[in-house]
């Protein structure tokens, strides 16, 4: 399928920005994407000897990803409603990967990209949807984000 689309308003603005007797070009060369990056897409499920936190960050091949648990069984109408009842998102090597990993449990997890905030989750049954799912607090802890690690310390006092 073909689209129609009209650009000139655009090419005319291209045109004003440039130095009088710069021509104005717009690439229609297609975008091809690496097969990697349409798969962390959608979520793909890892392995942990494929993921690199060296630098505290988890990446996967290269690119940098956020991990989180597909299945929400039993918590999966909650975190439809309200992704703050729903399993909590990775974007740091943080302690309870590390309890994971030690129960022999982080098949579990998936490997995402996407800059949306969106996750796919399934409730083991057959159903999925895109939910707006929260940051593991202990992963800002250990990125110390806003200072939370000075902030759990005065808790404890």
């Amino acid at each position: 399928m073909k689209l129609s689309i009209d650009i000139s308003e655009l090419i005319q603005l291209g045109k004003k920005m440039l130095p009088e007797g710069v021509d104005f070009f717009l690439d229609e060369s297609p975008i091809d994407f690496d097969p990697i990056d349409i798969e962390l897409s959608t979520g793909k499920e890892v392995s942990i000897e494929d993921l690199d936190p060296g630098s505290g960050l988890i990446s996967y091949h290269g690119r940098q990803v956020l991990l989180y648990i597909r299945d929400h069984s039993g918590r999966y109408d909650a975190a439809i409603v309200d992704g703050e009842k729903g399993k909590r998102f990775h974007i740091a090597w943080c302690r309870t990967l590390d309890e994971m990993r030690h129960k022999n449990r982080f098949e579990r997890y998936h490997a995402t990209n996407r800059i949306d905030g969106l996750f796919e989750i399934d409730d083991g049954s057959g159903r999925s949807q895109d939910v707006d799912l929260r940051v593991c607090m202990n992963c800002l802890e250990r990125l110390n984000y806003k200072g939370s690690i000075d902030k759990q310390r005065k808790e404890r006092f």
